[in-house]
């Protein structure tokens, strides 16, 4: 969700091992401008916070996968495929 144009801003400032902002710098690099475009940083996180507070999650283990595995994403798709384990259980019944 686009944070509206002339909505405040804060600063904020993190340290992070070299390797995530590697990563980082990587995943948001854009090879035609040769860099990452002003404002991507802001807007992965803000994206990422966003996921973070409106995904659900959907423990596996209660489908025999391992303890410990899940899956993470938006409700509506989190609660297909609860269906969809459900519906390979029952048909291996």
């Amino acid at each position: 969700m686009a944070r509206p144009r002339g909505a405040s801003k804060v600063l904020l400032h993190v340290s992070i091992p070299v390797e995530a902002r590697e990563m980082l710098d990587n995943i948001l690099f854009v090879p035609s401008e040769g860099r990452v475009p002003v404002g991507a940083y802001a807007q992965f996180i803000v994206e990422r916070i966003e996921e973070y507070s409106t995904w659900t999650t959907l423990d596996l283990s209660q489908f025999g996968f391992e303890t410990g595995d899940y899956l993470s994403g938006p409700p509506n798709t989190m609660l297909k495929l609860e269906q969809m384990f459900n519906r390979a259980l029952e048909r291996q019944k």
